[in-house]
């Protein structure tokens, strides 16, 4: 009897264990299909070691006991080292690469940099995410190149077009070279723009306005030369033209003779060049006055 008893009791025990494997069991089967997202690869692994990777499209199975994935984003990025201002969580932030310049001046640059990771495999190998990429690659290499560039040169000269080029090509051809270990492909380089210290800032606006100041002189100085030489074109012009009016009285009869005429109806004194200057031909008022002092 008691035997039996026994055996009863068991009954239920193993039941339960049962149901409780098979629970894990179909808790493990569900847990071992894997989905990958739209622009993501998953690394597999198999205790710990990576295997290779699934790519999105289809359904997968892994061992959920020896086997495990890490998602990996293979999209473009990009990652920014720059004096943000405006609205969002950077806003007003400075992550721009610090410099000194060989004149002893403390420049801010900004500088951009483009990715996209090309093998899962290689990347989470070395890096794991993206994160460690960023800040054990990107930034201490970007930073390294900028920082010595830049260190040689003038702090007026970091700005220019020439300065600027120097420094993207620097960073993408050191950027280029680590990332090829790193399965992951450099897209492009920019730097974005260079801050200076206000003092700095102040001082060349002054000299702005200095040299506006010069050029507004300058221009004045020009338009009053150009004016006067205008006048003094103008003056020869018309003492010219009285040159020629005056040998053309003196040399045409008719005309003086006309003008004699017009003279003596508008009672006027004449004037008539002589070899000896200027002759007096008639004074019609004097004559006019002399005949009514004697009525």
């Amino acid at each position: 009897m008691s035997i039996q008893d026994d055996r009863g009791s068991a009954a239920p025990a193993v039941l339960m264990a049962l149901a409780v494997i098979g629970v894990v069991i179909l808790g493990g089967a569900v847990a071992a299909l894997e989905t990958v997202d739209e622009g993501h690869e998953k690394v597999v692994k198999t205790k710990g070691d990576t295997q290779g990777t699934f790519t999105p499209g289809d359904w997968y199975f892994i061992n959920p006991v020896t086997q495990s994935t890490e998602s990996v984003d293979v999209r473009p990025q990009l990652y920014e080292m720059v004096e943000a201002q405006g609205q969002g969580d950077k806003a007003n932030t400075d992550d721009s690469v610090k410099v000194i310049t060989n004149d002893n001046m403390e420049v801010g640059v900004d500088v951009a940099v483009r990715y996209q990771i090309t093998d899962s495999v290689k990347f989470y190998q070395e890096y794991k995410t993206k994160n460690q990429l960023e800040q054990r690659l990107i930034r201490s290499e970007t930073r390294d190149v900028v920082y010595s560039e830049a260190g040689g040169m003038q702090g007026s000269d970091i700005a220019n077009k020439e300065s600027r080029a120097l420094l993207k090509n620097s960073v993408e051809d050191r950027l280029h070279n680590e990332f090829g270990d790193a399965g992951v492909e450099l897209l492009s380089v920019d730097i974005r723009g260079v801050h200076y210290p206000q003092e700095y800032l102040a001082a060349v606006e002054q000299k702005k306005i200095k040299q506006q100041e010069i050029e507004k002189a300058q221009y004045e100085v020009q338009v009053a030369q150009q004016q006067k030489e205008r006048d003094i074109t103008r003056a020869e012009a018309e003492a010219e033209q009285i040159r020629i009016e005056g040998e053309a009285l003196r040399d045409n009869a008719q005309v003086l003779q006309l003008r004699y005429i017009q003279a003596l109806q508008e009672g006027e004194t004449i004037y008539v060049p002589s070899d000896g200057g200027f002759e007096m031909i008639k004074d019609v008022d004097s004559e006019s006055d002399d005949n009514d002092g004697g009525n």
